[in-house]
């Protein structure tokens, strides 16, 4: 596990106004909510991984959408304890469920966690301590580890520090299961925004961005599981909705211009990363679009791979398999 200093949020922003924060108790209850539908294969994980937190007040509000597989089972199969609480009934997705998570919880500190990921050790001790070293943040999030559907770790890596002109330009992302804010921004910003299904953990990061203190722990606090189902495969849903939250964030037409410069490169640097057409001239025309706005931030090396080095790339590996085919026509014919 990898520990490091935190990283607040650089530079003030020119028309971001922050809201202050009270104090927390001297020990602040967490509230964990987790959406539920047939994951009965993880979820297990992800309970043991909040129960097994070192820290005294922890509650945790399961929402299920109805699920058809042993995920009740799974729950009902849990002892009944104080602070643990779970509901199974249709929604609207896991929007819906989160919301219904919000309205419930009474913690100081709340987070969602995805029911296939789950926690690391010492996580919540370490954002409480966090918290409490950085009174002003509304937001603290730390790195997470992608494992496979088995668990096998993938990969590990610290993510770069947090500004809110780094976010937008996608060059830190703030990785759901790793991340905790302050039930406060609930009442003053809204809960998940059920016209951003796909992103709806992006667009609350943003609003909170846009208004309070951000702080980057550089420490691993969690992991994501990576596999088949889940909702980061659907690439151009997400991609549509991205769009959808710059257009509609309030917040974004009060700030500076090189702030609202970033945003507009960003909508251009999230269809590189997710490539919906799947194609070299896509991701060349984002780079170049992105690069209208913030020409500082591009990395050029990227418009020549894909320009030059993948397309030749591939019809070498396109010739030689042609070259292959012609061998093998002419080994057979003989």
């Amino acid at each position: 596990m990898g520990f490091g200093p935190a990283r607040v949020c650089a530079g003030a922003v020119r028309g971001r106004v922050l809201t202050p924060l009270p104090p927390l108790p001297e020990t602040p209850l967490l509230s964990v909510i987790v959406p539920s539908y047939n994951q009965g294969a993880y979820i297990r994980q992800t309970l043991e991984s909040v129960f097994s937190q070192e820290w005294p007040r922890v509650e945790l509000i399961v929402i299920d959408g109805g699920s058809t597989d042993d995920t009740i089972d799974v729950l009902k199969r849990i002892a009944p304890c104080d602070g643990f609480c779970w509901i199974s009934e249709p929604d609207d997705g896991v929007v819906d469920a989160v919301n219904k998570g919000f309205r419930m919880a009474q913690g100081d500190i709340v987070a969602v966690q995805s029911s296939d990921d789950f926690y690391l050790e010492n996580a919540f001790s370490s954002i409480v301590d966090a918290f409490r070293l950085h009174p002003r943040a509304a937001l603290i999030y730390g790195d997470a580890v992608k494992i496979d559907a088995i668990g096998t770790e993938l990969t590990r890596r610290v993510g770069p520090p947090y500004s809110l002109e780094r976010f937008l330009l996608c060059e830190c992302a703030i990785p759901q299961p790793a991340a905790f804010f302050r039930r406060e921004v609930l009442a003053e910003i809204g809960d998940w925004d059920p016209d951003l299904p796909y992103t709806p953990d992006t667009d609350l990061w943003l609003r909170i961005g846009l208004r309070y203190d951000v702080v980057k722990l550089d420490q691993f606090l969690a992991t994501r599981r990576m596999h088949e189902e889940q909702r980061d495969r659907q690439c151009a849903a997400i991609v549509r909705d991205y769009g959808k939250m710059l257009e509609k964030s309030e917040g974004l037409r009060t700030v500076e211009p090189r702030i609202r410069r970033a945003a507009a490169a960003g909508r251009h640097l999230i269809q590189i990363r997710y490539n919906v057409r799947g194609t070299n001239m896509a991701k060349v025309f984002h780079i170049l679009s992105a690069a209208r706005y913030r020409p500082d931030r591009i990395r050029w090396a990227g418009l020549w791979r894909h320009l030059v080095y993948f397309p030749l790339h591939r019809l070498g590996s396109s010739a030689k398999k042609a070259m292959q085919r012609l061998q093998s026509s002419e080994k057979e014919e003989s």
